[in-house]
């Protein structure tokens, strides 16, 4: 090592990522929301799907404006064997409801499309899938989506991230149209 030179070790680098991410951790004054498509699962003119990775489990990922936080499914933290941290943060659904959240799990590498980011996920039951949140959006910095080709475009290290939302099928269609009309009493 050269003198001068900072002295990096595992050590300090483990901390530091550390420190970052309990940053990224609400506290219950911030309270965390997520939306009513969110919690079922369904696609939405403010959604897009997606196909993603966590360790070597395929999930889907929903991308997701009106959830303030990012969201996992308890059965896919345990699949992937991803390290949880108790919390006794609570949600607050559409309709004021309040549920727990069964833990945390931080800074967790998630690819999408061959892009790779990390996000903290708060253990939620939604159904076996990831919810990706404004907290999650934030860092990607200025976004361009398109609603109507499900597409987001945002730049990273000097070039262009595109990724390609899935399209929904004629079912999920009629799955919306439920929601919309939950949406009403509701409130969202």
């Amino acid at each position: 090592m050269e003198v001068g030179e900072p002295n990096l070790t595992s050590d300090s680098i483990l901390e530091e990522i550390q420190v970052e991410a309990e940053s990224m951790i609400p506290t219950q004054e911030e309270l965390m929301g997520i939306s009513l498509h969110a919690i079922m699962g369904a696609p939405a003119s403010k959604t897009m799907r997606l196909k993603g990775r966590i360790h070597c489990q395929t999930i889907m990922v929903l991308i997701d404006i009106g959830s303030t936080h990012s969201f996992v499914d308890p059965s896919i933290a345990k699949k992937a064997k991803l390290p949880i941290i108790d919390s006794q943060l609570y949600v607050q659904i559409a309709n004021g409801d309040n549920l727990p959240c069964h833990g945390c799990c931080k800074a967790i590498p998630i690819q999408l499309l061959g892009f790779q980011t990390k996000a903290t996920l708060h253990l939620l039951t939604l159904g076996g899938y990831l919810v990706l949140g404004v907290d999650w959006l934030r860092q990607l910095g200025p976004i361009l989506w398109n609603f109507i080709d499900l597409t987001m475009q945002f730049p990273f290290n000097g070039s262009t991230i595109r990724l390609q939302g899935i399209r929904p099928s004629e079912t999920n269609l009629e799955e919306e149209e439920k929601i919309s009309k939950c949406t009403k009493y509701f409130g969202e």
